[in-house]
């Protein structure tokens, strides 16, 4: 039987709820630790890794202040509300706001970057984060994609341009996610492929406009 990735409630009652087997706790481990919030805070640490200044690193404490930690808690906030259903947000439609919320962020965080002379590396980082949020956000208001695995494509191509061919292993994250968020049942394998090939591409662009 195929599960909509849309549906909120329990496939089974819950006195006949089974188990839970090892690999879903593993699918969930793994969720968890791919998570935009959690692979966005580490390609910024990387990013003001590469610029190695106190500036650099000011910024980067700012920028990570505004679009990662108060979108965080406004989720975590809806979800004590009982208004979203988890922190991943596998409703489709309960998406929008906090996605709105996190490009108003991502935008206000790119144009202070921009007006306040930050590090190049790093403003365009800031910019590729706003439009690569506001193609997924208009993608969900259609349709659901998969922001796991855009985050893992595009931390993956990071780390390969700044490290070269030894960081290509962490390619392998990719399909380890995607096979995780199916394994969850929170998303169709097209909405992860999707998923990747616009954190790869938006990622790509960041490398064809700033050398690291």
């Amino acid at each position: 039987m195929q599960i909509n990735p849309e549906f909120e409630g329990s496939v089974l009652p819950t006195a006949l709820a089974l188990p839970v087997r090892w690999d879903e706790r593993a699918a969930r481990w793994i969720s968890h630790i791919a998570s935009p919030p959690v692979v966005g805070l580490l390609g910024l640490g990387l990013t003001a890794r590469s610029i190695n200044t106190a500036l650099g690193w000011m910024w980067t404490g700012y920028y990570c202040l505004l679009t990662i930690v108060i979108p965080v808690l406004y989720v975590l906030w809806k979800v004590h509300r009982g208004e979203i259903t988890d922190f991943h947000m596998k409703v489709r439609s309960q998406r929008i706001r906090p996605m709105s919320l996190m490009l108003g962020c991502a935008f206000t965080g790119w144009m202070s970057l921009w007006l306040g002379n930050a590090p190049a590396v790093l403003t365009v980082f800031s910019a590729m984060g706003f439009f690569l949020l506001a193609v997924l956000l208009v993608v969900t208001l259609r349709w659901k994609i998969s922001g796991h695995s855009a985050a893992i494509a595009g931390l993956a191509i990071f780390l390969y341009g700044l490290y070269g061919a030894p960081a290509a292993v962490c390619g392998l994250a990719i399909p380890l996610v995607a096979w995780a968020r199916l394994r969850l049942r929170r998303h169709t394998l097209m909405q992860t492929v999707f998923g990747s090939l616009s954190g790869i591409l938006f990622m790509l662009i960041i490398f064809s406009l700033v050398s690291f």
